[in-house]
C-alpha cells in the first residue's frame, strides 16, 4: 500500500567536519574585516545625540587615565574667572611640581628676556604676565596629556606634542605681524591636535583595523571613518575643560574656516600654520621646503614671505630651546 522508503544516504562525517571548519574560518575572516566597516558605518549612521554619547564615553574613559585633564580644566577655570588674580593662580600651581618647574624653567628662557633668573613660581609668573599664563600652562599640560601613541596615525608623544609647540610659535609669531591677540592665538596653536586623543579613542573602541595612510585629507578620512573630524573633536574637549568658546570656536573651525559663523582671522591662520608644518617637517627636517601662498588669508592678515620667512626662523629656534627646556629641564 505505501511505498518502501527511500535509502539515508550515507553521512561523510570527515567530509563535514572539513566544511565545517572552513564555514568557521570564513565567518572569522568576515568578524575580522567586515566589522570595522560595518561598525564605522553604525557610527556615521547614528543621530546627533547618540554620536555625542559616544564621545561623551571616550571623554570619560580618556581623563580617568589621565589625570592632567583635570588639572588644566581647574587652572583655566582660574583663569576664567574675573576676581582671580596672580597669586590664586600661583597658589593652584604650587599644587602640580612638575608644572611649577617646567614654568620657571619657560620664564627663564631668552623668549622673556631673562637677564635675571627666576626662582619662585611668583616671580615667574609675573614675568610672563597674567594673559600669557594659559598659553604656557597649556604648552606645559599638553606634553603631559600627549602621553600615549595615537596608533592610528602613527603618532608618538613627542611628536604629538612637537607639532602643537611648532603651530603654537607660527601662530604667536604670525597674530603679532597681524595686530591679533597672540596669546590666544598662541594657545589655539598648542592645543589645535588635541582633538586626536579623542579620534584616536574612538577608533580604538570601535575596532578598526587601519590607520590614516596620508592619501586623502586626514580631517576628511576621520569624518569617513566616524563620524566627527579632529577640530570638532578637540572643541568637545576644550569644552568639558572649560576653555574660552573663543579657542573652542578656533579649534572646531580650523579645518573649514569658512564654515565659522564669525569670521575669525585666528581660524584661517591656524589652518594657515597647520600647512606651513606640513611644508617644513615635523622637527624642522625639510631643509628644501616652500612656503603656502599666503595670499588666500583674510586681507587684514597681510603678510609676505618674507615675513613668513622671519617667524619660520624665529619658531625654530624657540623649537630648539623649548626642547631643552621642558624636555631635558637644561
Amino acid at each position: 500500500m505505501f511505498s518502501e522508503p527511500l535509502d539515508r544516504p550515507k553521512i561523510n562525517h570527515k567530509r563535514n567536519s572539513n566544511l565545517l571548519r572552513e564555514c568557521k574560518y570564513f565567518q572569522n575572516q568576515f568578524t575580522l574585516f567586515a566589522s570595522p566597516f560595518i561598525k564605522s558605518w553604525l557610527i556615521r549612521m547614528s543621530s546627533p545625540e547618540e554620536l555625542e554619547n559616544t564621545i561623551e564615553k571616550v571623554l570619560s574613559q580618556v581623563k580617568e587615565i589621565n589625570p592632567n585633564f583635570a588639572v588644566l580644566s581647574r587652572i583655566t577655570n582660574s583663569l576664567n574667572n574675573t576676581d582671580a588674580d596672580m597669586e590664586d593662580i600661583a597658589k593652584l600651581i604650587k599644587s602640580e611640581a612638575s608644572l611649577t618647574t617646567d614654568i620657571i624653567h619657560i620664564s627663564n628662557s631668552s623668549y622673556y628676556g631673562a637677564n635675571v633668573e627666576c626662582s619662585d613660581i611668583e616671580s615667574a609668573l609675573t614675568r610672563i604676565g597674567f594673559n600669557d599664563v594659559l598659553k604656557v600652562v597649556s604648552l606645559i599640560m599638553s606634553k603631559a596629556i600627549c602621553s600615549k601613541r595615537l596608533e592610528y596615525y602613527d603618532l608618538s608623544p613627542h611628536q604629538m606634542w612637537a607639532q602643537g609647540v611648532t603651530v603654537s610659535y607660527f601662530m604667536e609669531g604670525f597674530s603679532k605681524l597681524a595686530g591679533l591677540n597672540t596669546s590666544k592665538a598662541a594657545t589655539a596653536g598648542v592645543l589645535h591636535n588635541i582633538g586626536r586623543i579623542l579620534t584616536d579613542s574612538i577608533l580604538t573602541m570601535f575596532g578598526h583595523q587601519t590607520e590614516w595612510d596620508g592619501s586623502q585629507p586626514i580631517a576628511e578620512w576621520e569624518q569617513e571613518q566616524i563620524g566627527i573630524h579632529y577640530g570638532e573633536a578637540g572643541a568637545r574637549f576644550l569644552k568639558d575643560m572649560k576653555f574660552p568658546e573663543e579657542i573652542q570656536d578656533i579649534i572646531r573651525h580650523q579645518v573649514y574656516p569658512g564654515a565659522a559663523s564669525r569670521a575669525n582671522p585666528l581660524c584661517q591662520l591656524l589652518r594657515y600654520s597647520v600647512l606651513l608644518l606640513e611644508k617644513v617637517g615635523l622637527g624642522f627636517s625639510n631643509p628644501e621646503y616652500e612656503i603656502p601662498d599666503p595670499t588666500h588669508l583674510f586681507p587684514q592678515i597681510n603678510l609676505t614671505k618674507e615675513d613668513i620667512g622671519a617667524v619660520i626662523e624665529e619658531t625654530r629656534t624657540r623649537y630648539k630651546e623649548i626642547n631643552m627646556k621642558v624636555l631635558t629641564g637644561a
